[in-house]
């Protein structure tokens, strides 16, 4: 289980590497918009279950959110 937590944990980071390398690499580009990764917990329990102590079991990506709002 703690293997699976640190690999989710990893993949999160290189989701978030890729999206801030690509907001870097098109920063110049005329007319384009930022995007931000949004991430999201994964829990050891179900809703159902009763938790004495509930310990994360990882993170996952939730999605990729592209910013619409208006820029110069």
């Amino acid at each position: 289980m703690s293997f699976y937590t640190s690999l989710t944990g990893l993949n999160a980071a290189t989701t978030e590497l890729a999206v801030t390398s690509n907001n870097i690499a098109n920063a110049g580009t005329s007319g384009f918009k930022r995007s931000t990764a949004d991430f999201g917990d994964i829990f050891a329990t179900s809703p159902l279950q009763k938790a004495s102590s509930v310990v994360g079991a990882g993170v996952s990506l939730k999605e990729v959110v592209q910013e619409f709002s208006q820029g110069n």
